[in-house]
C-alpha cells in the first residue's frame, strides 16, 4: 500500500529523498522578479502582476507542481498572498485529505492560532512539514483552507465514469507515468491507474462544489489539461472558468509543455 500511495503522488519518495533545502520565505520578492511567467498560447511573458490581472476572470487555478522544489513553494505562497487580496479564496491540497476536513473546520471554529494548524489537523509527516509547512499556515490565514483528495478505497471500487476523463488514451498516459516508476503486472497497472483516477474525479469534485475563487495545488500531472483534473472538471459540465499554471524547473522545461496540457508556464531563474 505504501508503493501505491508513493505512486499516486507521483514523486513523493524523489520528494522525501531530495528535499534537503527548507523554504526561505523571505526569497518571496525574489521568485517573483527573478522568473519568467508564459502564457502559452501567445507564447507572451508575463509578469507575476499581470498574471494576477488574468486571473480576476477566472473561477479554478490549478497549480502544477514538483513535489521537491523550493521555489515552487515560493510561487504559490506568493499567489496564495496576493490573489487572497483580491477575492473570497479556497485553498484546496493534493496533500491534505478527506479525513482532516472536520481537523480543519474545528480549527477555524476554535480559532487555533496559525503556528498551531498544522498540529491540529495532524499533518501528513510523509509530506515534509519544513517544505510545506508555511504554505499551510498561509493558506489557513489568508484563504480558506480545504479538502482536496479522498482516500482511494483500491480495492472493490466500481470504475469511475466519464466522456473524456477515462478514455483509454488518457488511461495509457496514466499508465505510462506510473510504469517509469514502478514495476507491476497488468492487473496492479490496471488498479493504479483507476486509483490516479479516483483522486483526479474526487479533486476536481471539490473543485466544481466550492463557492469562491479556487486554488489546487496537486503534482504537476494531476493539473495536466490532457490526462488529469481539469478533464474530470470538463465531464462534471462545470461552469466555472478554469485555468492551468505549471511551475517549472530544470527538470521540468518551456519545451516539455503546450497550450493542450496547461495555459501558463513558470520559469524560474
Amino acid at each position: 500500500m505504501n508503493q501505491i500511495k508513493a505512486c499516486l503522488a507521483l514523486c513523493i519518495l524523489l520528494f522525501i529523498a531530495g528535499c534537503s533545502h527548507d523554504v526561505a520565505i523571505q526569497n518571496l520578492s525574489k521568485v517573483q522578479l527573478y522568473s519568467n511567467i508564459v502564457r502559452l498560447d501567445t507564447n507572451k511573458s508575463l509578469s507575476f502582476t499581470e498574471l494576477l490581472n488574468e486571473l480576476d476572470s477566472v473561477d479554478v487555478l490549478l497549480v502544477g507542481e514538483l513535489h521537491y522544489d523550493k521555489n515552487h513553494r515560493l510561487a504559490q505562497i506568493s499567489l496564495i498572498n496576493e490573489l487572497s487580496k483580491r477575492k473570497k479564496l479556497d485553498v484546496a491540497m493534493e496533500m491534505i485529505s478527506s479525513e482532516k476536513q472536520n481537523l480543519i473546520d474545528k480549527a477555524y471554529q476554535d480559532n487555533v492560532h496559525i503556528n498551531e494548524i498544522l498540529g491540529a489537523i495532524n499533518w501528513d509527516k510523509n509530506w515534509r512539514i519544513s517544505h510545506y509547512g508555511e504554505i499551510v499556515k498561509t493558506a489557513y490565514e489568508k484563504a480558506n483552507l480545504s479538502k482536496s483528495e479522498i482516500d482511494t478505497i483500491f480495492s472493490g471500487a466500481e470504475p469511475i465514469k466519464g466522456v473524456v476523463s477515462t478514455t483509454q488514451s488518457v488511461k495509457e498516459m496514466i499508465a505510462t507515468a506510473i510504469g517509469l516508476a514502478h514495476v507491476a503486472d497488468e492487473k496492479m497497472h490496471n488498479k493504479l491507474v483507476q486509483a490516479q483516477l479516483y483522486k483526479d474525479r474526487r479533486m476536481a469534485d471539490v473543485l466544481n462544489k466550492t463557492q469562491n475563487f479556487s486554488l489546487l495545488i496537486a503534482g504537476v500531472f494531476h493539473t495536466h489539461k490532457d490526462v488529469g483534473v481539469p478533464l474530470h472538471l470538463i465531464d462534471f459540465n462545470t461552469q466555472k472558468r478554469v485555468k492551468v499554471l505549471i511551475l517549472g524547473s530544470s527538470d521540468y522545461q518551456l519545451d516539455d509543455v503546450n497550450i493542450y496540457k496547461a495555459d501558463y508556464f513558470w520559469q524560474f531563474r
